[in-house]
Parts: structure tokens; C-alpha cells; sequence
């Protein structure tokens, strides 16, 4: 009876320990707005699949109308809120209410399309641009862009993709240093997270082909893009630190070298790619310099002086008791061979 008593008080203490694990979870669930995507194409299941990505993750995912954006009622009821359509328009009145969301700390995945003059792509630049950092849409791909390389902790947090093996056309990008690019092909970006200085705010995801989603070609993927949103990483991205000094007088036929070596790349007003370069003209010269992402810049302005004009005449021979001037002109400091400063 002792043994009968013993297995039950474990399977008591198991079966509790299951409903505080569970109950745990339900605490940690969010509530994630996805607009939805089918009403301008009927198989645009953008929507359908973020849902079923955000509820096996133990979210709570509802997929609500383009019209909710009109207006912020949603804000309290919400923790991330999903744009699941690349290709829908999205008027000023709608993207200013994405703006508010985010200024209300919370966090937006905004999907982009394979064009920048589609208006979701626009608005992904012009967000960034109100929070004043710095995006441009740059060179599109046309055709299936196959083993795009995942970047980062998106590539394993929280599971492990390395390449998203479907994407079909797209348009690349490049922004300041608060953005964290986390796909790449074709040694350009197609990924990004973009993190406003102000920590107060909420950060922002993209990416410039929806169809991966709509054929559900990743859903580990989605995962990690919702894991992102709830905990943005840190930024690395930080800026070469360049400094030439201060603004330098040298005489004539003196030469002072400038250096630069805290980046990957260089670009002198010389046209130089060195990291360094020497100076022997007088001028305004300066260094762009380049980590590969961030870029930092600095100049310096050179000056030379003229040599004091000397002429204190020709060899002399005097008798002895016989006394010479020797004047050394308009310079503005003296010293003789006698040790006398005067001119």
C-alpha cells in the first residue's frame, strides 16, 4: 500500500508541474495582428500561413481587414502587428498609423515586394526615414533567386536555416548603420531589421518577396522573424571611427602623413584606397571609410608656410677694431650663432 501511495504522489506532482508549465506558456503568449492579404488576390495566403506560424508558436494570431488601419484602436489590444501583403497599397492615412504603432514601442513585420515603386516598399523606406535613419531600395532580380543566404541569429534563432531555398524576384536594399540585413544573394541584401536609435520605439522587419511565405517554404524561418520581433538583436553595426586631427601648418617641403586604418575600405579626396596617405601640397583633404555596411567620414586642412626670406650678404673680412651689421630681415623670431635673439 506504501509503494501504491508513493506512485501516486509523483504522477500528482508530475501532472502539476504540466499545468504550470502550460500555464506559464499562456502567460508568455502574444496577441499578433495580421492583415490580411487575400482580398486583392485569392491566393495571396500570406495571412493564412504567418497564423498558423504564429499559433504553433503559442501566440495568438487574428487576421483582421486593411480598414483596421485607419484608424489605432487596436494599439492596447495588440503586441505585433503584421502587414502580411507586399502587393495591397497602403495610403499615407495607413502608414502613419504603422508609424504610431511603432512609436508605441511595439514591433511591425511589413512585407515588401520585388518592385521599390510598390507602396508597401516605399512605406518601408519612408518609416525608417521618420525615425531619421537612412534606406534605398537599390537593383531588382528577376527569376527565382535560389539558396539565399540566411544571415546572423536569424539563421539560428530560434531554429536553424541557413538558405531560404524559394524566393522569386526581388529588389535589393541598403541602409544606415541601425539596420541588421538577415538575407543575402547576388552579394546584396534582401532581408532587413531595421532598429530606431530611439530604444523607446518598436522595430521594424522587411523582406522583398512575399512568396516564400504564400507557398510556406519556411516556416522555421517565420519563427525566427517573429522570435526577432519579440527581441531585436543588438546592433553591430557600428561605425569606423575616423579622425585625422586637427588642421595642420607645416613649412615648405615638409610632408605629414595621414592615416585611416579602422575600416575595410578606403576613399581619399587624392583618390586613394589606401589607408593611408602622405601630404605635401597645401589643401583640404579627406577619408570616407567603410566596414562593408557603416561608413564614417573626417577632412583635414593642410597649410604650408613660406621659409623667412635671409640675406645677411657675402663673406666679409674686416680690419681688426672694424665692426659690420648683420641684419636677418622681417622674421618674427631670432637666433644667432652669438646667442642674441635680436634681428
Amino acid at each position: 500500500m506504501q509503494v501504491k501511495f508513493n506512485k501516486f504522489k509523483i504522477v500528482t506532482r508530475i501532472y502539476l508541474f504540466i499545468i504550470m508549465l502550460f500555464q506559464c506558456d499562456l502567460s508568455y503568449s502574444l496577441n499578433i495582428k495580421i492583415i490580411e492579404s487575400q482580398s486583392f488576390i485569392s491566393g495571396h495566403v500570406m495571412d493564412s500561413i504567418w497564423s498558423l506560424v504564429v499559433s504553433g508558436m503559442g501566440h495568438n494570431p487574428s487576421i483582421s481587414p486593411q480598414t483596421d488601419l485607419d484608424n489605432n484602436l487596436f494599439f492596447a489590444n495588440t503586441d505585433i502587428l503584421i502587414i502580411s501583403s507586399g502587393a495591397i497599397t497602403l495610403p499615407p492615412n495607413r502608414i502613419n498609423t504603422i508609424i504610431q504603432f511603432l512609436q508605441s514601442g511595439k514591433p511591425v513585420y511589413l512585407q515588401s515586394e520585388h518592385l521599390p515603386t510598390f507602396s508597401t516598399n516605399q512605406a518601408f523606406s519612408y518609416i525608417i526615414s521618420q525615425f531619421g535613419g537612412i534606406f534605398n531600395w537599390n537593383n531588382t532580380f528577376s527569376g527565382t533567386l535560389s539558396s539565399l543566404t540566411v544571415l546572423g541569429s536569424f539563421a539560428n534563432t530560434n531554429n536553424i536555416v541557413p538558405t531560404l531555398g524559394s524566393f522569386w524576384y526581388s529588389v535589393s536594399g541598403i541602409g544606415d548603420c541601425n539596420m541588421i540585413y538577415f538575407l543575402k544573394y547576388g552579394n546584396q541584401f534582401h532581408g532587413f531589421h531595421y532598429i530606431p536609435t530611439n530604444n523607446l520605439f518598436g522595430s521594424i522587419i522587411s523582406n522583398s518577396d512575399q512568396d516564400w511565405v504564400r507557398s510556406n517554404s519556411s516556416p522555421q524561418l517565420m519563427e525566427n522573424i517573429i522570435t526577432h520581433l519579440i527581441t531585436p538583436d543588438s546592433l553591430i553595426n557600428v561605425l569606423p571611427n575616423v579622425n585625422l586631427g586637427n588642421d595642420t601648418t607645416l613649412c615648405q617641403g615638409q610632408s605629414i602623413t595621414l592615416n585611416c586604418s579602422s575600416a575595410t575600405s578606403y576613399l581619399w579626396s587624392t583618390g586613394s584606397t589606401n589607408s593611408s596617405i602622405t601630404v605635401s601640397t597645401p589643401g583640404t583633404y579627406w577619408v570616407q571609410a567603410s566596414n562593408g555596411i557603416c561608413s564614417n567620414n573626417d577632412s583635414i586642412n593642410i597649410t604650408f608656410n613660406s621659409f623667412p626670406i635671409l640675406n645677411i650678404g657675402t663673406d666679409s673680412t674686416l680690419c681688426q677694431g672694424q665692426t659690420i651689421d648683420l641684419n636677418a630681415g622681417s622674421a618674427t623670431l631670432f637666433l644667432w650663432s652669438t646667442g642674441s635673439t635680436d634681428s
